[in-house]
């Protein structure tokens, strides 16, 4: 009971003291304080409550109308009631639809849009991707300016497609890719920096820099226009003249470097080369003219027979003899006899023995004899008379009826008035007279072979000749011997032939001298040949070929060594150069000596210099035997050991050989291998022969020799052998004594040349001293001479 009272008595209270204010509102009165009030009934927006007896939120929120809210929370919930957009200034999108916002807010829609100011992407990697939902042929980007397209671009299932419009209206598509093949494509042909490309539509025949085919007619205009074949590789420089693919003419020259380059005009018939009518030496500025001319008008040239100059009548019309003529040119050879005044007959096979005998009267006439230019007889073997001096004419002569066993269709013997044969062209088949000749001089002095065009088994065979000169004559497929001197002949130069063997089976050497001495070889041309491009040889039982020069011969592709020399003394085998192919099956280039002969073949006392050898099967250059004196400086040897199974000795740049080989000096050549097939630059072996090994020989290698290490390999201790490589080469040094002898040794030892410097290392022990006593001398790896090396 008094708790209830005194509950009223504090309600009242607190009624009474806020009521105060009502009633003296004229008066002022103080704020009161309270820490919590507790109202009955909820305090109305009106009067700053919220009107509500329960929470509307955090902060300072209150429920009213219109209320100002400054910085309002709004968490989570929704606003809604408002019957006017946010403005966009406000942070709204002024707007009460999607479309209106858009626009308002400045986007595009995404459909039917257009941009009115710059669009860029900036993101990492960014991509912009334009696809056709519908899945149908392109999506497509124009190019306008004031909303007239110029130019698009089109991506569909066939490829890529550039567009371009005049005024607004599709023209074509200047640019395309095909999608199938990446092919890009121009509709006008485009130019690179001004300049325009050439295409199969304004160059209809483009040419390529190898292997390419003019079909048309071609033309140089041009400032002292001129127009270089060069051949790189040292043969031959040529232009074939062809109808119908096949050729008729060739114009050439050779890659000889004595010759300088000799030109020559070939002939062909059925694509084969028959014979080079017209040749012009490079040295002298000779032309010769193998097969006639014919001149038409005025000429004049000393010396020379023309058809004006003959007599009109048929039995005279190749005459040039003053004894059936009232006027004989000034120029003519006098009392030159012919064929036809015997009663030849041109171009009957059955008209050879008629024709043999008229030969053989005409130049029994005359010692002049002129062969009508032009003409083909068909003859037995001709015997030359002793009194001959001159045959001479660019016919042709076939062999046919009887020519004796191993003699020549002109078969000259024991002439010693200086005979010349000219210009001939000689066919004596190989399968018929299977060891004959062209032409054969027997016994024969002070005569000249020239200009002929000779196939057969021999084409000039020189026995027992002296003082004689073979020169600039054309030898084809012989199946023997090419150009041979045999026999003690001697003073004998052949110089700038051409032999081509053609592989003929049976075929022995391009050009042969057996026997003899003072023989230079020179500027000749060999291909192609079964045996030895060039052979210098003799039997033992007569003695050894000498004084002899092989120089500045150009050999393509023989199936042995290039040049060979066997039992040959005192020469010079200098500035060849030798081509080898896949044909080839022995060494470059050989010296050889026979130790089992009697009396004993020996070689000696040779220069080999300035030598090229390219590609041979076995070493570059072999010294075999019984082979001394040799001097081997200066040459080059480039892939040598081509036949991938040689192996052993015969893997040297330069090898030699055999037994009673030395002594010999081989120095400063230069040997590339670039396949590394040479174990040895310089190598002594016994080449497997059991005749021994060489001894006393001077051995020095070269720097810079590539492919290989620059060794060299020594089996004889009397061998001397100088390093130049500028690397280390290693020795076993002796230790001797002045007196006695030592007992147990050992040691080691380098050196390295520089120069004439020799740079030693030297590493020796004495383990027992033995019987030695006083100084002990260590041996060194050189020999030195007086003064040093």
């Amino acid at each position: 009971m008094m708790k209830s009272q005194l509950n009223k008595i504090a309600a009242f209270g607190a009624a009474f003291f806020l009521a105060l204010p009502l009633i003296a509102s004229a008066q002022s009165y103080p704020s009161p304080t309270f820490n919590s009030v507790v109202l009955q009934n909820p305090l109305s927006p009106s009067n700053g409550g919220t009107g509500a007896t329960t929470s509307t939120g955090t902060g300072s929120a209150v429920l009213s109308n219109s209320p100002a809210l400054t910085n309002p929370a709004i968490t989570g919930g929704s606003i809604s009631g408002l019957t006017t957009a946010v403005p966009v200034a406000s942070g709204g999108t002024g707007a009460n639809s999607a479309a209106t916002a858009l626009s308002n807010l400045g986007g595009a829609a995404l459909s039917g849009a257009s941009f009115a100011g710059p669009t860029g992407l900036s993101y990492t990697n960014p991509i912009f991707a334009l696809n056709d939902s519908s899945g149908g042929a392109a999506t497509t980007i124009s190019y306008a300016v004031g909303g007239t397209k110029y130019f698009g671009t089109t991506v569909g299932t066939t490829g890529y497609y550039i567009q371009r419009y005049a005024s607004g209206s599709f023209v074509d598509y200047p640019f395309s890719i095909l999608a199938s093949t990446g092919q890009a494509s121009f509709t006008v042909r485009p130019t690179f920096n001004g300049a325009t490309p050439w295409d199969s539509a304004n160059l209809a025949s483009p040419a390529s820099l190898t292997g390419g085919t003019y079909t048309g007619a071609l033309g140089l205009s041009y400032s002292a226009a001129h127009l270089t074949v060069n051949d790189t590789s040292g043969g031959f420089a040529g232009i074939n003249l062809q109808h119908s693919g096949t050729t008729n003419w060739e114009m050439l020259i050779d890659g000889n470097s004595s010759t300088n380059g000799n030109l020559y005009f070939g002939r062909y018939n059925s694509g084969s080369v028959v014979d080079y009518p017209f040749k012009i030496n490079n040295a002298s500025g000779l032309t010769t003219i193998s097969d006639g001319l014919a001149v038409a008008g005025s000429f004049s040239a000393p010396g020379l027979v023309t058809n004006a100059d003959l007599a009109s009548t048929p039995a005279n019309s190749y005459k040039c003899n003053a004894s059936t003529s009232a006027s004989t040119p000034s120029d003519c050879y006098s009392n030159a006899s012919n064929p036809f005044d015997f009663g030849a007959v041109a171009n009957s096979s059955a008209a050879a023995a008629t024709n043999t005998t008229a030969f053989q009267n005409a130049m029994a006439a005359n010692p002049v004899f002129h062969c009508p230019d032009g003409q083909t007889f068909y003859i037995g073997g001709i015997t030359v008379p002793t009194t001959t001096t001159r045959i001479y004419g660019a016919c042709t002569l076939i062999a046919s009826g009887t020519v004796t066993s191993g003699a020549g269709l002109l078969e000259a013997d024991s002439n010693t008035g200086g005979l010349v044969i000219d210009g001939p062209r000689i066919q004596v088949a190989t399968g018929t007279y299977t060891n004959n000749s062209g032409i054969r001089l027997s016994g024969s002095s002070n005569f000249n072979v020239r200009n002929t065009t000779i196939t057969a088994a021999n084409g000039v065979l020189v026995n027992a000749g002296t003082n004689f000169t073979l020169e600039n004559n054309y030898v084809l497929n012989d199946t023997a011997l090419g150009i041979a001197v045999v026999g003690a002949s001697s003073f004998g130069h052949i110089s700038n032939n051409y032999v081509n063997a053609g592989y003929s089976s049976g075929s022995s050497h391009c050009i042969a001298v057996e026997q003899g001495s003072n023989y230079t070889i020179t500027g000749n041309h060999v291909e192609e040949c079964v045996g030895f491009g060039i052979n210098v040889s003799s039997p033992s039982s007569a003695g050894t070929t000498s004084f002899f020069t092989v120089a500045n011969n150009v050999a393509y592709g023989t199936q042995i060594e290039c040049i060979n020399v066997e039992n040959g003394a005192v020469g010079a085998v200098t500035g060849n150069a030798c081509y080898f192919n896949s044909h080839s099956t022995d060494f470059g280039m050989s010296f050889y000596g026979a130790p089992g002969t009697s009396p004993q073949e020996i070689t000696s006392d040779i220069a080999v210099t300035g030598n090229s050898i390219f590609n041979p099967c076995k070493s570059g250059i072999a010294l075999a035997d019984v082979v001394t004196r040799l001097n081997v400086t200066g040459n080059y040897i480039y892939a040598p050991n081509q036949c991938a199974g040689t192996t052993g000795d015969y893997t040297s740049g330069i090898l030699l050989y055999g037994g009673s080989n030395g002594p010999n000096s081989v120095g400063n050549n230069f040997v590339v291998d670039p396949y590394g097939h040479m174990a040895w630059q310089i190598g002594e072996g016994t080449y497997n022969d059991g005749s021994g090994n060489p001894s006393g020989n001077f051995l020095e290698g070269m720097a810079g020799t590539v492919g290989t290490s620059g060794q060299i390999s020594a089996v004889s201790s009397a061998t001397q052998v100088i390093n130049t490589s500028n690397s280390w080469v290693t020795y076993t040094p002796t230790l001797t004594c002045a007196s006695g002898s030592p007992g147990t040794q050992s040691g080691s030892g380098r050196y390295k040349r520089i120069g004439k410097t020799i740079t030693l290392q030297i590493s020796a022990t004495l383990s027992t001293v033995g019987t030695c006593s006083g100084s002990i001398l260590v041996s060194l790896p050189l020999t030195s001479g007086p003064g040093g090396l």
